[in-house]
């Protein structure tokens, strides 16, 4: 009785589990129907970058997503490709967000729509021409001569900097100045090629993080000899030290001489002395 007993307990249990594997099978398959494998970033992908495989990863979608449709269900179709577009962390790879096949990696694609890259030369003499970086914002200085005489003007502020490279002059060294990459819009970037042909071109560096801006005047020749002056004309007036007071110096007083008079009375005659001061 017991040996039956544990026969069939055996046997239902090993048929349970039997049946939860092929029923957990089934649903497996019909999920795979259902869904799609789809290429994901594992990271941020920046605009104008070459993808490599430690960028990607792989998820399933459902087949019914309309993003399913545009994604890539291998690495491999996807690798060495350049974005066009910036891709999120853990967001398909869509075709729409990829250059052409054989597209080299290029700036124009990292711009964002309705900017320009402007490439200018710049005095090596400017505060930021030899230490931006991309990312990095700058203030654009032109210095042009007026009828007045020189006048120094911001044109653009808080300019955007774009990667770049200097430009090799003759015999394999640096040309004077360096070009500077900025990101402008199609009016700044004629605003900017005026003035790069009629002056000189500076760049000072800002704070990436100061989102204040205050329209800076003009500067010109007779406000640098005002401002040289001013601290001139506007210096109290030093008081004169007052002078200690002169004694007069007293010259010593001579002794009284003594002198005499002789009195006559009658028959006596008597001598009187008395002192004489001079």
């Amino acid at each position: 009785m017991n040996k039956r007993f544990w026969l069939a307990l055996f046997c239902a249990a090993f048929f349970g589990i039997l049946a939860v594997f092929v029923a957990r099978q089934y649903l497996i398959k019909i999920a795979e129907r259902e869904t799609v494998t789809a290429v994901i970033a594992a990271t941020d992908i920046p605009a104008g970058a070459v993808i490599t495989a430690s960028q990607l990863e792989t998820h399933r979608f459902n087949k019914a997503d309309r993003i399913a449709r545009e994604t890539f269900s291998k690495p491999e179709a996807v690798v060495g490709r350049v974005t066009s577009k910036a891709v999120s962390a853990y967001a398909p790879i869509l075709v729409s967000q990829l250059a052409p096949q054989g597209t080299s990696p290029d700036l124009s694609f990292s711009l964002p729509p309705g900017q320009l890259a402007v490439a200018l030369r710049v005095d090596e003499t400017s505060i930021a021409a030899g230490f931006t970086r991309p990312g990095t914002r700058v203030d654009v200085v032109s210095i042009i001569q007026a009828r007045t005489g020189p006048v120094s003007k911001v044109i653009l502020p808080k300019v955007l900097v774009l990667p770049g490279r200097k430009q090799p002059g003759s015999g394999g060294e640096s040309a004077p100045g360096s070009l500077v990459t900025l990101q402008v819009s199609p009016k700044e970037a004629l605003k900017l090629k005026l003035a790069e042909s009629i002056g000189r071109l500076q760049l000072v560096l800002r704070n990436s993080a100061d989102e204040s801006f205050s329209p800076t005047p003009d500067v010109t020749v007779a406000d640098l000899i005002r401002d040289q002056d001013s601290p001139r004309r506007n210096r109290p007036a030093t008081p004169e030290k007052e002078k200690p007071a002169v004694r007069p110096t007293l010259s010593p007083v001579p002794a009284p001489t003594p002198d005499s008079v002789t009195v006559v009375r009658g028959s006596r005659r008597e001598v009187v002395q008395f002192l004489v001061r001079p």
